[in-house]
């Protein structure tokens, strides 16, 4: 039988750990070998989290396409207020 594959944490929870990490590092308290081993997750932590965050770019603008395909541009800022007359 296959095992269950892992779930995959969430991207706030990547971002969590990865603040975590830094933390971590930051302590100063850690040994050498102990410091490679926070800063490789965290690496990997890091490309993972940008490579989900390509992701969702991606399927954003397949989303906002015009009538011809082409990409539908709006103004975009988020001053305060704004979110709110969504």
């Amino acid at each position: 039988m296959s095992q269950k594959k892992e779930k995959e944490p969430t991207f706030e929870q990547g971002v969590a750990r990865l603040e975590e990490l830094i933390e971590e590092l930051e302590g100063g308290e850690l040994d050498l070998d102990k410091s490679l081993a926070v800063f490789e997750e965290g690496v990997k932590l890091s490309r993972r989290l940008n490579r989900k965050l390509d992701e969702a770019e991606k399927k954003l603008e397949l989303l906002l396409k015009d009538e011809d395909g082409g990409p539908l541009a709006e103004e975009f800022s988020l001053e305060p207020g704004e979110a709110d007359e969504l």
